[in-house]
């Protein structure tokens, strides 16, 4: 669907946000022709003072009703999302308009048929709310309140730790990550990149970092969308994480029989939650920022909480006008962080490293991902990582967190093993 029959079902689905726009998207702004009767119809019934409601335009105006319908539930394919924020931000709103504007534009298809009408309507008032608010103005609060919230976060922080509970941020699984990036993990509505060259464990990373938020936190959604490998391909790197049967033997080399491999593998079942039913993997190639924020509404539509949302990986993503230079690739980060922000998920992003940069001596630094510029403007963490040794089974992860706006910053160093996907401190038996 395009960006101009998107905002006239956006005005059938909520009427009021006619008043919003029409000061903003001129009538000779809508090309197509019966999109712009439909808008000039609405703009009319406004400035007359009544509601451009379906029934409206239909008793009113002459319309017929079926094609209006047909305009307000029709799907999105996400192919011109930009155009929307073009058109919408045309009064020079603003990048953050402009996001939030390319963020609504997602596959209504892949929800619930319940689901779409709210989905559109809550996409609809984040836009209206960003025209509403001046674009750029953003939430002002004074500073007195601010200052009220953040003593209230600090309280609850020791609340938390003193009486044995989680702490806000996500686990990663590893206890010497947690406890640098701060507050026990990613934040929710938070921004973390994991740049690393082939080889390093990235995948890897951030699957076990979903693992343990999964099991930290059962009751929420966490999902894992995957532009690289498929969901079953996904599942065999957590079957050799949590079984300890290598990847080689999943896939029946002859270090091991069927007898054997099989018992491993119901030994490690019948542990509590071993195989999650709150990791909800969608594997789609070259997914879009539409198919991120549709992904965590399918999400929600089964669980009322999401917490951690991993996409893997940046550089597989599709970007905008099907570009991978700079000014594309900042568009989708600043997408990804407005969607952080907007929905509250902790996003993981692994990230590849520019090609000329792979062979850098040591821990990369972030300067060195495709995209350095968005990603240190607009990151919460940066987690980079690098390996002496990528074709040894038992490597050496040298890492160093490079960003962190809420912790602190240096070096860490993990053991990795490639055939069953565990990342385990270093120095430290792996339990599983």
């Amino acid at each position: 669907m395009s960006a101009e029959r998107f905002l006239i079902a956006s005005i059938l689905a909520a009427p009021a946000t006619i008043h919003s726009v029409r000061g903003r998207v001129p009538v000779v702004a809508i090309s197509t022709p019966d999109l712009r009767r439909v808008y000039a119809a609405a703009v009319e019934l406004a400035e007359d003072g009544q509601v451009p409601s379906v029934a409206a335009l239909v008793s009113v105006k002459g319309f017929d009703n079926g094609r209006l319908v047909e305009i307000a539930m029709a799907a999105d394919d996400g192919r011109d999302a930009t155009q929307l924020a073009e058109l919408v931000a045309g009064a020079h709103l603003g990048r953050r308009l402009q996001a939030i504007a390319a963020n609504a534009a997602i596959d209504l298809s892949t929800v619930e048929p319940q689901r779409a009408k709210g989905l559109a309507s809550d996409l609809i008032a984040a836009i209206v709310g960003e025209l509403t608010a001046g674009g750029d103005a953003g939430h002002m609060v004074t500073m007195r309140e601010a200052v009220a919230t953040a003593i209230g976060e600090i309280r609850d922080a020791f609340r938390r730790r003193d009486a044995g509970e989680p702490p806000r941020g996500y686990t990663t699984g590893l206890r010497n990550l947690d406890d640098m990036l701060g507050e026990g993990g990613p934040l929710p509505g938070q921004l973390m990149f994991i740049g690393a060259g082939p080889g390093t464990g990235k995948t890897a990373m951030a699957l076990g970092m979903i693992r343990a938020a999964a099991a930290q936190r059962p009751t929420q959604a966490h999902v894992y969308l995957t532009g690289e490998t498929w969901a079953a391909q996904l599942a065999r790197r957590h079957i050799a994480a949590g079984s300890g049967v290598r990847m080689q033997q999943l896939r029946a080399d002859r270090t091991a029989t069927a007898d054997e491999v099989g018992a491993r593998m119901h030994s490690w079942m019948q542990r509590d939650r071993a195989v999650p039913d709150n990791i909800l993997v969608v594997d789609k190639p070259k997914p879009g920022v539409g198919d991120v924020l549709a992904a965590i509404y399918a999400a929600r539509a089964r669980f009322d909480l999401v917490g951690m949302v991993v996409v893997d990986h940046l550089h597989l993503m599709r970007h905008r006008n099907g570009e991978h230079d700079e000014p594309a690739i900042r568009h989708t980060i600043e997408s990804l962080h407005a969607i952080a922000h907007q929905e509250r998920p902790a996003l993981v992003i692994p990230a590849q490293l520019n090609r000329s940069r792979k062979d850098h001596a040591g821990v990369p630094p972030m300067t060195t991902i495709r995209g350095a510029g968005a990603v240190e403007e607009f990151a919460h963490q940066v987690l980079m990582m690098a390996t002496d040794d990528p074709h040894s089974d038992e490597r050496t992860i040298m890492a160093n967190i490079d960003k962190n706006r809420d912790g602190r910053m240096g070096p860490l160093r993990f053991r990795f093993t490639g055939s069953t996907q565990r990342f385990r401190e270093a120095g430290d038996d792996y339990d599983g």
